[in-house]
């Protein structure tokens, strides 16, 4: 069996994609949590432990995976990029980035892949062959 990663962040507000994409990651048994946030604001909160997410302790959310839809009320995944990507990098140095969206514009994908933040750009639905492809090359000493 292959080892797990902690944490998944799921960036995503229609409930049909959030309940699909978590029930891909459940039934590959590799992640041990999947944290969900509906809009890039809220994310960031998570992120930084403020807001909502504010504890009394000092340790932030590091999560392994972060699976970000472009399409978001509030605060929009491009916006939050922006954002990730000026985070001092101890707040990124872990966690792999991935686009998981509707957009099929072939330059929505070069932006997002030029960003310096994200590592994948998948097309929903989140597909089982497609998240054991990312796992495996983004996690390889884990999941080869």
């Amino acid at each position: 069996m292959a080892a797990k990663i902690k944490t998944v962040l799921l960036v995503e507000d229609n409930h049909d994609d959030i309940f699909y994409s978590k029930r891909i990651i459940n039934n590959t048994g590799w992640a041990e949590q999947i944290d969900v946030c509906h809009d890039g604001s809220t994310a960031l909160d998570y992120l930084l432990n403020r807001g909502e997410y504010a504890m009394e302790s000092n340790i932030r959310p590091s999560p392994d995976l972060i699976l970000l839809d472009l399409s978001l009320p509030r605060m929009n995944g491009w916006d939050f990029l922006a954002a990730y990507a000026a985070l001092p990098a101890s707040y990124r140095r872990h966690t792999v980035v991935v686009i998981l969206t509707a957009s099929l514009d072939p330059n929505d994908e070069a932006r997002a892949l030029t960003t310096g933040v994200v590592n994948r750009y998948i097309i929903k639905p989140l597909k089982e062959l497609d998240f054991k492809r990312l796992m495996s090359e983004a996690f390889p000493s884990r999941f080869s």
